[in-house]
């Protein structure tokens, strides 16, 4: 009798163990879902802040935007203005250009309006996919070579005649510094622009307009310029390009600081009118250049 009350002891303590077993497995995984369906909150709440903060300027992102154009969350922060990425475009007129850093393709498609060629170069699918949707919106895609990947890894295999490079900031927060340091990028800035060299010593820089200007002189090499050029597009941004190799527009400087006052809102509504008119977009540059020449270094 003593053995079997034992036994029967046993038994109850291990069901209780059991229960309290399933008890406490119950409320993990009911802690894990309420954790997860916050986090989604939390996600889709940031979603729309950023979408609600950049929806006035859904059009002077993307002209087409009104056609279908595709924004994640990231590119409604990162994306270039059409009316900067299509003056940086004539700038970089060649037959191959690689886009490093392509997000939605707001650079991309207007690439793709100036060059023969645009490699578009982008890791994360959810944007690459966009990009391949608004090129098509914008058609321009038969003119783009869309490529799933890391620049970093790709680079020592890519050929191409100009490199434009648009690297992640690192997220608005890079508003909060007075001076934005080169070092502080996800990536490296100067290892990113001295890789890009390998490939043609052809590179515009695309970055935050408050950079360390001698950080960008130190990027040249002995006896190389840059020319940085702050463009302001809307009366709103202002926006820094550095320009080295061909694309520098003023050799004779050493550093020229540029002010293009204003960018027309709107690029050219057909594709090939960038084609049709290349002397006359090299006059206009050139006349515009000119105006900004005696501006101090």
């Amino acid at each position: 009798e003593e053995v079997e009350e034992e036994e029967e002891e046993e038994e109850l303590q291990e069901e209780e163990e059991q229960e309290q077993a399933q008890k406490q497995k119950k409320e993990k995984e009911q802690k894990t879902e309420r954790s997860d369906n916050e986090e989604t909150q939390r996600d889709e709440l940031q979603e729309y802040n950023l979408k609600k903060k950049w929806w006035w300027s859904r059009r002077r992102l993307f002209g087409k935007f009104d056609q279908g154009v595709l924004i994640d969350p990231v590119g409604w922060y990162s994306v270039t203005p059409e009316a900067v990425a299509w003056h940086i475009a004539k700038r970089c007129r060649c037959d191959t250009i690689i886009d490093a850093f392509a997000g939605v393709g707001g650079n991309a498609i207007q690439f793709a309006r100036t060059c023969k060629r645009v490699i578009a170069i982008e890791l994360d699918p959810t944007r690459l996919a966009c990009a391949r949707h608004n090129a098509q919106v914008y058609g321009v895609a038969d003119r783009i070579q869309f490529v799933q990947g890391d620049f970093l890894k790709l680079a020592p295999f890519l050929k191409a005649d100009v490199v434009f490079l648009s690297p992640p900031w690192g997220g608005p927060s890079y508003l909060n510094v007075d001076e934005y340091d080169l070092r502080s990028m996800p990536i490296h800035g100067r290892h990113l622009f001295t890789l890009a060299r390998t490939i043609t010593p052809n590179v515009a820089y695309y970055l935050p307009k408050h950079c360390i200007p001698r950080q960008l002189v130190e990027l040249c090499p002995k006896r190389e310029y840059v020319e940085v050029e702050f463009t302001k597009a809307g009366g709103r941004d202002c926006l820094l390009t550095a320009y080295f190799g061909s694309l520098i527009q003023y050799p004779e400087d050493r550093s020229k600081f540029v002010c293009i006052d204003e960018v027309p809102d709107e690029a050219p509504p057909a594709a090939d009118a960038a084609k049709k008119s290349n002397n006359d977009d090299d006059s206009e540059d050139s006349s515009s250049s000119s105006s900004s020449s005696d501006d101090d270094d």
